[in-house]
């Protein structure tokens, strides 16, 4: 039977995501190995075609849409940093556009894959180049 992470890390990464405090805001997505550049990290499963709008929101809890399926619960614990270290694709797959360490938090921009929604919030992920604002 397939998981959630059955194209992610070695293992289906069922080993190597976990989710832990967040210095960001409370609980984050976190990797337990290094893991090289532009790996999928997990992916949600049952999809066929590009996420739409709304699917995005439910994926990542905006507004307190819950996921669509239990099985994608684990992308609402990814905070929004200005200075990114993973990227949603279109098509559900969340990859790292650089090296992740052991034990880094597992991040991405909220105004990239909200683009034309009225959301907001504010950011509170600390960079040096912190947008104070996340506004899709």
């Amino acid at each position: 039977m397939m998981s959630l992470y059955d194209m992610a890390l070695v293992d289906n990464g069922k080993r190597n995501l976990y989710t832990g405090l967040s210095l960001i805001h409370g609980r984050g997505l976190f990797t337990n190995v290094t893991v090289l550049a532009h790996t999928i990290l997990c992916r949600r499963l049952g999809l066929r075609d590009v996420l739409s709008l709304r699917d995005k929101r439910a994926i990542i809890g905006v507004d307190g849409v819950d996921p669509a399926t239990p099985e994608d619960s684990i992308f609402k614990h990814i905070n929004h940093c200005c200075q990114p270290n993973a990227q949603l694709t279109d098509t559900g797959c969340l990859v790292n556009v650089n090296i992740l360490t052991e034990d880094a938090e597992i991040t991405i921009d909220y105004a990239i894959i909200l683009p034309g929604s009225n959301w907001d919030g504010i950011c509170t992920c600390g960079m040096p180049s912190c947008r104070k604002i996340i506004k899709a």
